[in-house]
């Protein structure tokens, strides 16, 4: 069983903000540029956006998280691009490609037993990245009348030609961070808090319903928190990581039977952790090339779940 903790499966995903503000690009005159929700946006962020695109016409931007992160739309040429930048880089940078996602991507995923759903809003990265050795992709996954961020990288010759999938319920984009400073302040102040511990980097999950919640990679392990800072998941605390079914609250194992992932999965592997107060519970259900997490608070309710897949090409 693999660990999925990596950074080479963690970098890139879906980026779609709504309700964007249309603005004009000028490498000439920006400014009288303002996003929607009336953040300043930086002349570093739109020399940024220059550089990388340096063709472009038009763009629609706002605000992830306030005076850190932006998500940019925008066109050139023939294609359109959705970016996510802070104040230095270029996080994501996805082609827009449509809906059709291509046939050789849907036989893989029409193997799982996830097959089947409704593709929209499809998108891929232009290059190979050196950092992950892979191609990321992106599409909205709508199966059996619920939606999903599907995310897939494909890797290269040197690790050996492979698929790495997720699947991500009510989910509308993720990024990665390797700084710090582009996490909220609260965020921050948390991971402060734990003296020793060197930042790795953070995914940034934005759901359906906007709200954030960040996968923090530290030095010693993996700490998950909602935007309020309350807690998700951690590995940095009081840990057992083999627990059987019994341990676990009855509440969750109930939810786990009617679960209609969870029917696919022939092993269990349970996770207990408790972590400045707060008790929650990992359960992994897996076969040979798949695998489901569920999370669970101490009373047993469902705090998050999500799936995912490494099939060989």
């Amino acid at each position: 069983m693999r660990s999925f903790s990596k950074l080479s499966l963690g970098l890139k995903a879906a980026i779609l903000l709504t309700g964007l503000a249309f603005l004009t690009f000028s490498c000439q005159s920006v400014s009288d540029l303002q996003p929607q929700d009336n953040d300043e946006i930086p002349e570093s962020v739109l020399n940024i956006l220059r550089t990388e695109f340096p063709e472009s016409g038009q763009i629609r931007i706002n605000a992830i998280e306030k005076d850190r992160v932006w998500n940019a739309r925008l066109q050139q040429k023939a294609d359109e691009f959705d970016v996510v930048v802070d104040r230095i880089m270029v996080l994501t940078n996805f082609r827009l490609a449509g809906d059709a996602v291509p046939a050789g991507y849907r036989r893989v995923f029409d193997s799982l037993f996830i097959g089947g759903g409704a593709y929209s809003d499809y998108r891929e990265t232009l290059e190979f990245s050196t950092v992950t050795n892979s191609r990321d992709y992106s599409v909205k996954y709508k199966w059996n009348d619920k939606n999903y961020l599907l995310k897939w990288s494909v890797s290269g010759a040197i690790v050996g030609s492979r698929y790495d999938i997720y699947l991500y319920p009510d989910t509308d984009m993720e990024y990665l961070t390797p700084k710090l400073n582009d996490l909220p302040d609260n965020i921050q102040a948390l991971i402060n808090a734990r003296q020793g511990q060197e930042f790795r980097w953070a995914n940034v999950y934005i759901g359906s319903d906007q709200k954030k919640t960040y996968k923090i990679h530290l030095s010693a392990g993996t700490l998950e928190l909602r935007e309020d800072g309350s807690m998700i998941y951690s590995t940095l605390g009081k840990f057992d990581n083999n627990i059987g079914k019994e341990k676990f609250p009855a509440t969750a194992l109930t939810a786990i039977a009617n679960d209609p992932f969870a029917v696919n999965f022939p092993r269990f592997f349970g996770e207990k952790f408790e972590d400045n107060g707060f008790i929650g519970y990992r359960a992994l259900l897996w076969n040979d090339s798949q695998q489901y997490y569920l999370y669970f608070d101490n009373s047993g309710n469902v705090v998050k779940k999500y799936y995912m897949a490494y099939p060989e090409m």
